[in-house]
């Protein structure tokens, strides 16, 4: 550079260097290796509800053949009972022609009261079914 002042030397001329630098500290945004590791992230959560997914759709299913198979139950329950109240009346009207034992009316009494007990039990059982059946289909949070 040419100068129209005199230095201290009494020279006209003046040099100047400069050197510039750049050193990023902050890049601001994600780098290479941030990008791939979300990137896992986000398969890894994909997969895990995928996984929920399929669990729901299995606890439903499992549900639902527990459901039939309680119902199927109550079914031959209510048909056992049925088959004891009648036994019960006909050795009732045995007893009173005389034709049947104290053994055969206890027998015949101790059968309805089982046959009863079982079926109230094969009804709870249906209603327990159909409630979990219900609460899987409810707290399912992908409506599977």
């Amino acid at each position: 550079l040419w100068s129209n002042a005199e230095g201290f030397a009494g020279q006209r001329t003046n040099w100047q260097l400069g050197l510039s630098l750049e050193w990023t500290f902050f890049e601001g945004g994600l780098t290479f290796w941030e990008l791939f590791e979300r990137r896992h992230e986000l398969n890894a959560t994909a997969l895990g509800i995928d996984r929920t997914r399929q669990s729901i759709r299995t606890q439903l299913t499992e549900a639902a053949h527990q459901f039939e198979s309680a119902r199927a139950a109550h079914e031959a329950a209510k048909r056992r009972a049925a088959l004891a109240r009648q036994t019960a009346q006909l050795v009732q009207t045995q007893d009173e022609v005389g034709a049947a034992t104290q053994l055969d009316m206890l027998e015949a009494t101790r059968s309805l009261a089982d046959g009863e007990t079982a079926e109230a039990i094969s009804r709870l059982a249906v209603d327990i079914a159909r409630v979990r059946m219900e609460t899987v289909r409810v707290v399912s949070p992908f409506g599977a």
